[in-house]
């Protein structure tokens, strides 16, 4: 009886996790030759066409890696994506600043999913109820927006890529801020993990 209890309380407690999890990473690949130690300062770019969500991602960045001790650059505050481009114009500017390195992400796709969710509706009122809801209340349709991002880390003194991610996040457009929040902890958390960034700073 106790195993039983303990097996259903490990599956609910995975069940809530998978749940709350928006992003998941498919890919990491991080340069093996590359010494460039933990990175103190660093420009974050949201390659984005709408400003407002390149604000959201950088500014979303930042907090993540403020916790880290990491100095941060959002890069809307002192380039244009135009500038941006312009790669000796840009990778002077950058050191300009004091950036160690660059953070930028960039959509890769989007795709939409159909997954049917059985979830039985009605009540059952007798045997006609039960009837009833069991012949045309079998379940729905469910579609699901997943966008992969790509995420690169470039080493100023060296202009290569240090570090590289692909990601896919599942999209809720009503809960932007959420979703690009818990997109920059995981990148965060890989990060540090691969020892790219400080571990979070205790309080």
């Amino acid at each position: 009886m106790k195993n039983r209890l303990w097996l259903f309380i490990v599956l609910v407690l995975m069940f809530a996790a998978a749940s709350c999890a928006t992003t998941t990473l498919q890919r990491v690949w991080k340069d093996p030759d590359l010494k460039m130690g933990t990175i103190r300062k660093m420009m974050v770019v949201g390659i984005a066409r709408e400003p407002a969500t390149r604000r959201l991602f950088e500014d979303s960045f930042a907090q993540s890696l403020a916790a880290h001790g990491v100095s941060v650059i959002k890069s809307y505050e002192v380039m244009t994506l135009e500038e941006l481009n312009g790669r000796e114009g840009a990778a002077e500017k950058i050191r300009a600043l004091g950036a160690e390195a660059v953070l930028a992400t960039r959509l890769v796709s989007q795709e939409t999913y159909e997954t049917y969710d059985q979830r039985p509706y009605g009540v059952w009122r007798g045997y006609y109820g039960m009837s009833y809801s069991s012949l045309v209340a079998a379940g729905y349709i469910q579609s699901n927006e997943v966008a992969r991002l790509e995420t690169n880390v470039y080493d100023i003194k060296t202009e290569k890529r240090a570090w590289a991610a692909l990601s896919d996040t599942w999209m809720d457009m009503a809960e932007l801020d959420r979703l690009i929040t818990d997109f920059s902890a995981v990148m965060v958390r890989r990060m540090t993990k691969d020892g790219l960034i400080p571990a979070a700073e205790k309080k």
